[in-house]
């Protein structure tokens, strides 16, 4: 079996890193990256072991909706395991 493990993504719209906008759409392409490799290397399943998201308290919603529709749309029958990290 073979993995694809990342983690500390934290997505936020980072006021403080440039563009928020911008920050958020390398966010997205992360997790594209992320799945080419794992389709690249024939893993098995895709694990994050936490912080999606930077702040738990007032996540935005459009960040976390975007992220979760990105992880959805690689239908590629590759499972995506996720534990909350101390930020989520």
């Amino acid at each position: 079996m073979k993995f694809i493990w990342f983690s500390d993504l934290h997505a936020h719209l980072h006021s403080n890193y440039g563009n928020p906008a911008e920050r958020l759409e390398s966010c997205l392409k992360i997790i594209d990256l992320v799945y080419d490799t794992a389709i690249k290397h024939g893993a098995s399943a895709i694990l994050f072991s936490g912080d999606m998201f930077h702040k738990h308290e007032g996540a935005p919603t459009i960040p976390q909706e975007l992220l979760h529709q990105r992880v959805a749309s690689h239908d590629v029958g590759i499972p995506f395991l996720y534990i909350n990290g101390n930020h989520d």
